[in-house]
């Protein structure tokens, strides 16, 4: 008999989807998601070779990967954010030294 993945994902590897996804961004995050829901099936399963999920499986897996893509993508965005602050203060400094020189 096969146990369900109980009342959610483990919150350790839903912490460590967050570490990776916060630290090195949309793709590695998801990479991160898809083998935390693969590895949580298989130990959460009792009969070997036994991966079949049940409904309510299916739908803790997508909310998890939901989490997992909106934490990527709030840090891609962060990131893509932080560049063009960059990139425009690298122009205002530009801008106001030729000021400063005319």
């Amino acid at each position: 008999m096969r146990s369900s993945l109980g009342s959610t994902i483990s919150p350790l590897f839903f912490v460590g989807v967050l570490f990776v996804s916060w630290y090195a961004g949309l793709r590695p995050g998801l990479l991160a998601a898809i083998l935390s829901a693969a590895a949580c099936d298989l130990i959460f399963a009792q009969e070997l070779g036994h991966a079949l999920v049940g409904a309510d499986d299916l739908l803790r897996l997508a909310i998890f990967m939901i989490g997992a893509v909106f934490v990527s993508s709030v840090t891609l965005a962060r990131h893509q954010a932080e560049a063009a602050t960059l990139e425009a203060e690298k122009q205002l400094t530009i801008t106001l030294k030729s000021i400063g020189d005319a």
